[in-house]
C-alpha cells in the first residue's frame, strides 16, 4: 500500500462571505475616520456604543449641541468674550432678537426738545418753567437751557438735580446783554431734534409740544421755522391767567412789521395789527420771544453774542433767511408773552441798568458795525465769521420779503 502523504499547511481561501465582511470593516473605518469626535457613524455603531462607566450620560442640552449644530445657529449666535486678564476666553450667547424690555426703551423713544430761556432778575422765571411742563403732553422728552442772570433772592433749587435742566447762572450784574445771553444757552444744546425759543416771562397751550412738532413737520420745504410777536396774557385778582384778546377782534395770529432807524441803520421788529389770512404764510422776520424749529438752527445761525440789546433780531432774521430757512407764522397760537403791566410799575429789569453808560455806548458801536455790515456790505463781512450771511438767499431778497428799502 502506498503510504499516505503528510498533509500540507493549506492556505485559507476568502469565502464570498468574509469578503463582504472586510469591506464592511473597511468603509467603516473609512467613516470613523471622516467623521466628527463624538459622533456616531453608522446605525449600528449608535446601537452598540455604551457609555462609559466613569462619564455621566449626555445632557439635553449636550446632545442638541451635539447634534443640531445648524438649529442651534439659527437660535443663537455665539460670541468669544476676553477675560479682564486677557488670559481665557468664555463662551457666551446672546439672543438676536431684542428682549421685551429693549423694545419697550425703543418704542418709547421719542424726539426731544431743547427749551431755551434767557432769565435776567425775572419773577416770572419760576411760572414759565412750570407752564413749560404742566402744559407739555410729554414733558419727560423736555430738556431746558437756561442762562440764569439772578440776583441773591432768586431761586430754583427744585430744578437744580433734575437732569432735564442744563443751567448756566451768573451774577446779574455780570451780564453781557442778549445776544451773549442766548449764546450761552447755546452751548448747553445737546443735539436735540427741535429746539423752543421763548423768554422768562411766558404762558403755552395744553398739549404745546404736540402741536408745535405737528404744525412745523407739516410746512414745505428742508428748513421750515415757526414764529411771530406772541400775543399777551395777564393774570386776574386771583392769579389766574387771563388771555386778553382772545375772541376779540384782536385775537388770531400777528403779522410783524419792521423799520429802519436812522441814522444808525438798525431794523426794529414789532408785531402788527394785521393777521395771518393763509395756511403756509411765511415771513422775513424773527421774533425771540417765539421761535420753533429744528434743533439744526443753533448750530447753523448761532446767535452773535456781540449784539446786546434787541437789534439781535433783526440780525438773526437776516442770517436765517439767507442760511435757507423758510419762516412761516405758526397755523394757532400756543405762546404767549406776559404784559408787562403785571411787573411793579409797569418795568421789567433791564441789563444796562446796572452797566456803566461806557458799556452801553462801546457795545452799541459794536453792534452798530455788524448790522451795517450784515444790511449795507459796509465795513468787512467776514469779520463777522461764523456769525455772517448765509449763501442760500441774498439780502436783497430778504429786503424784497419784508419790504424794507435798504438803499442809501
Amino acid at each position: 500500500m502506498a503510504s499516505k502523504a503528510k498533509p500540507s499547511a493549506k492556505k485559507s481561501v476568502p469565502t464570498t462571505k468574509t469578503k463582504h465582511a472586510a469591506k464592511r470593516a473597511k468603509a467603516s473605518a473609512k467613516k470613523t475616520a471622516k467623521a466628527p469626535p463624538g459622533k456616531a457613524t453608522t446605525a449600528r455603531a449608535k446601537k452598540t456604543t455604551k457609555t462609559p462607566a466613569s462619564k455621566s450620560p449626555k445632557t439635553r442640552t449636550q446632545r442638541t449641541r451635539a447634534q443640531k449644530p445648524r438649529a442651534r445657529k439659527a437660535a443663537l449666535k455665539v460670541s468669544q468674550t476676553v477675560s479682564p486678564k486677557g488670559s481665557q476666553t468664555t463662551s457666551k450667547t446672546e439672543r438676536t432678537t431684542p428682549s421685551p424690555r429693549a423694545k419697550s426703551r425703543q418704542a418709547t423713544k421719542q424726539p426731544q426738545i431743547f427749551v431755551s430761556i434767557a432769565s435776567y432778575r425775572d419773577q416770572f422765571l419760576h411760572f414759565t418753567i412750570e407752564s413749560v411742563l404742566k402744559q407739555a403732553t410729554y414733558p419727560e422728552r423736555l430738556t431746558f437751557g437756561l442762562c440764569w442772570q439772578a440776583d441773591d433772592t432768586e431761586q430754583l433749587d427744585q430744578y437744580l438735580h433734575d437732569p432735564r435742566f442744563r443751567i448756566r447762572k451768573y451774577p446779574y450784574y455780570a451780564s453781557l446783554g442778549y445776544g451773549w445771553a442766548r449764546a450761552e444757552i447755546q452751548k448747553l444744546y445737546a443735539g436735540e431734534e427741535y429746539h423752543l425759543l421763548i423768554d422768562s416771562h411766558t404762558y403755552l397751550a395744553k398739549g404745546w409740544d404736540e402741536n408745535l412738532i405737528a404744525q412745523l413737520e407739516s410746512k414745505p420745504g428742508e428748513k421750515p421755522l415757526l414764529t411771530t410777536s406772541s400775543p399777551p396774557f395777564t393774570f386776574d385778582n386771583d392769579g389766574n391767567v387771563v388771555i386778553p384778546w382772545q375772541g376779540t377782534e384782536h385775537d388770531g395770529v400777528p403779522l410783524m412789521k419792521c423799520a429802519r432807524i436812522q441814522p444808525a441803520g438798525w431794523v426794529d421788529i414789532q408785531m402788527s395789527n394785521e393777521r395771518k389770512s393763509t395756511k403756509h404764510q411765511t415771513t422775513g422776520l424773527v421774533c425771540c420771544n417765539f421761535v420753533f424749529t429744528h434743533g439744526a438752527w443753533i448750530r447753523e445761525v448761532p446767535e452773535d453774542p456781540a449784539m446786546i440789546n434787541a437789534g439781535h433780531e433783526s440780525a438773526l432774521s437776516v442770517r436765517t433767511f439767507t442760511h435757507g430757512y423758510d419762516i412761516y407764522l405758526p397755523d394757532e397760537i400756543q405762546i404767549w408773552h406776559l404784559d408787562y403791566n403785571n411787573y411793579p410799575n409797569g418795568e421789567r429789569n433791564k441789563v444796562w441798568e446796572a452797566k456803566s453808560d461806557s458799556w452801553q455806548s462801546e457795545g452799541t458801536e459794536i453792534m452798530l458795525r455788524r448790522l451795517q455790515a450784515l444790511f449795507y456790505n459796509r465795513g468787512d463781512r467776514a469779520s463777522l465769521g461764523r456769525y455772517g450771511l448765509g449763501r442760500s438767499r441774498t439780502v436783497a431778497d430778504w429786503a424784497e420779503i419784508t419790504g424794507l428799502d435798504l438803499s442809501d
